[in-house]
């Protein structure tokens, strides 16, 4: 690829720069920091890249809005520290890789340098071949917890988050307020629901969805693994909660991915999510891997059931009808 380099460098005017299935090196890349109005960039890093002749400064790629980047974890590490996109508002990086135990803080320390916090308002953050990498999943230490997310909390601007890196996860009630506390301004949030990531317990329905529709008023799209099953519900005082701090829930979930979630008691659910999300229209469960107990069925049936509850909601009618429910064990 370094004969592509003065072509490149004549190339004055290029704003998209896609080569994604060819690794990039070192000498393209300073090339491409050098065009002015390059503002898409989509690479993909090499196994090993001669860090010390890479010669990309802070004031590079001024143009720059848009980043896809595919690497191994512990590649992007160097590339992170050595690379800075200052100017980027929207990043998607694809690992190739499961990060270790020690690689995990390193990456996300590394998103935190390569980008700006005033800047970057998108980020997706996902596996290349999540199918092949779930196998491998099983052989792996890693396990990701709300203090290696923690970090990106600096990114107070993020409207769209997606993660979904290949790792065990063990995320509970106190890490999903959190998470919603810290992104008030998110419309669209997906957190751990890739086919490589594998949750050690996912929390109960409730606190994992009430701290989003009480602190993220701009959401629209909401993705997380919950644990949805009615001795959960009953254990924690049931599903009549229709006011939120004293007040009706003004949430704009319109979508919301369960992708993976256990159920039952299926009228509990429904009824749950018409009072914390009154918007909501749209149930996606079609992942769910079949013949286990949060398969695609019962997650039909409570979108099936959402336009009568959200027409009882409207009337004030449903919370009466779940205690009713909650005594006959619907």
């Amino acid at each position: 690829m370094p004969s592509i380099v003065p072509f490149l460098n004549n190339l004055t005017a290029l704003e998209t720069f896609r080569c994604f299935y060819v690794p990039l090196s070192d000498a393209v890349l300073s090339a491409l920091a050098n065009l002015q109005h390059l503002t898409m960039l989509a690479i993909r890093l090499p196994e090993t890249m001669p860090w010390s002749t890479l010669n990309v400064q802070p004031d590079q790629f001024p143009s720059l809005q848009r980043t896809v980047i595919c690497s191994r974890p512990r590649t992007y590490i160097n590339f992170g520290n050595k690379v800075l996109f200052s100017r980027v508002k929207a990043a998607r990086i694809l690992f190739t890789d499961i990060p270790t135990e020690d690689e995990l803080p390193g990456v996300i320390a590394s998103m935190c340098k390569q980008f700006s916090p005033s800047m970057l308002t998108k980020l997706i953050v996902n596996m290349e071949d999540a199918p092949q990498l779930r196998r491998l999943l099983s052989q792996s230490s890693t396990v990701l917890r709300l203090e290696h997310l923690q970090p990106l909390f600096e990114f107070r601007r993020f409207n769209t988050f997606e993660f979904a890196m290949a790792s065990r996860y063990a995320l509970d009630a106190a890490a999903y307020l959190a998470i919603a506390k810290a992104w008030p301004n998110m419309k669209s949030l997906e957190l751990a629901l890739g086919q490589c990531c594998m949750h050690v317990e996912p929390p109960e329905m409730r606190d994992v969805l009430v701290p989003f529709a009480m602190h993220c008023p701009k959401l629209t799209r909401l993705g997380v693994r919950f644990d949805a099953t009615k001795s959960k519900l009953v254990a924690s005082g049931g599903v009549a909660i229709d006011h939120l701090n004293g007040r009706p829930s003004t949430s704009l979930v319109t979508s919301l991915d369960c992708f993976g979630s256990p159920i039952s008691g299926t009228t509990y659910v429904a009824a749950f999510l018409a009072l914390l999300f009154p918007k909501l229209k749209e149930l996606e469960y079609a992942r769910a891997p079949a013949g286990t107990m949060h398969a695609g069925g019962l997650w039909e049936e409570v979108q099936q059931y959402l336009p009568l509850f959200a027409t009882l909601r409207e009337d004030g009618r449903l919370e009466g009808r779940l205690e009713e429910a909650e005594i006959i064990g619907v």
